[in-house]
């Protein structure tokens, strides 16, 4: 239990072929790659995916034509994508409706909504939380320290 309550101890043996390794040098580890090379892999990785696009248009024309016979719907899936990010990214826009029976309700405000705590009552909580871990390390030392 020591071992694992105070790590910054150094580690005493008596085995004089005991030696230690850095796990990220070992010449087994995996070769770690630098921002820049990532970077780069990407952009090659995008690259090649145009130029295979660009290949299978070249390749398949039939394939493109489909592709253009739908374009109607993208466009309008695109659209109802923009309307939903629109929702997502400006939630101070009004809501719009149709329906004359839509109404509302106040998620936090609602009488079975959770209670919240005020600020002094959750800095009160932490303390509490914090003395009563303060007091299980004190407990776990006098328990395992001898």
């Amino acid at each position: 239990a020591a071992f694992h309550l105070h790590p910054e101890r150094p580690v005493e043996t008596v085995d004089p072929t005991a030696s230690a390794r850095c796990y990220f040098n070992r010449p087994s580890a995996p070769q770690q790659e630098s921002i820049e090379d990532a970077e780069e892999r990407i952009r090659t990785l995008k690259d090649c995916q145009v130029l295979r696009n660009c290949a299978a248009n070249y390749l398949l024309p039939e394939f493109l034509a489909a592709h253009a016979l739908g374009r109607e719907e993208v466009l309008a899936d695109v659209k109802a994508l923009k309307m939903y990010a629109k929702f997502h990214l400006h939630p101070e826009l009004p809501v719009e409706t149709t329906d004359a029976f839509a109404c509302e309700r106040k998620f936090f405000d609602r009488p079975s909504a959770p209670e919240r705590e005020s600020r002094e009552e959750a800095d009160e909580h932490h303390h509490i939380l914090e003395d009563a871990r303060q007091l299980e390390d004190w407990v776990q030392l006098q328990q395992f320290g001898r």
